[in-house]
């Protein structure tokens, strides 16, 4: 074997083992509840204060979640109304789209991509800065 096969080895060995050891995530094989990450702060789902406002666990339905979104000059208060499915993942970010925030399913495509799907839309209303 030449040297840079060995060197190739030597590099991906490591790399393999360590995607080896990758699990899916729990919510995923109980395929019953689905997670939910904000890079906002929620600030209520179903009417009620989250525990961890950046990242949530739901049972499977629809939902209500308003979403604190703070920029310089504005902060905005986003309604989103949304389906989850069990065992799906969400994540909730900032697109500088017609609404400022997205909710989206969030997919595993491979061990390197993932995919953004199904958007939701939020009505959002600007309120005064708590500055």
């Amino acid at each position: 074997m030449s040297k840079l096969g060995r060197s190739f080895l030597l590099w991906m060995l490591p790399v393999l083992s360590l995607l080896a050891c990758v699990e899916q995530p729990a919510h995923q094989e109980a395929g019953e509840r689905a997670q939910l990450r904000s890079w906002m702060k929620i600030i209520s789902i179903d009417g009620v204060a989250p525990e961890d406002p950046y990242l949530l666990m739901l049972e499977p339905g629809q939902h209500r979640m308003e979403v604190l979104y703070q920029t310089y000059r504005q902060d905005y208060l986003c309604l989103f109304q949304f389906e989850v499915a069990g065992g799906s993942s969400y994540e909730v970010v900032d697109h500088s789209n017609l609404q400022p925030l997205v909710l989206y399913r969030w997919v595993r495509a491979n061990v390197v991509w993932a995919e953004r799907l199904d958007p939701v839309f939020p009505d959002c209303e600007a309120t005064a800065a708590d500055r």
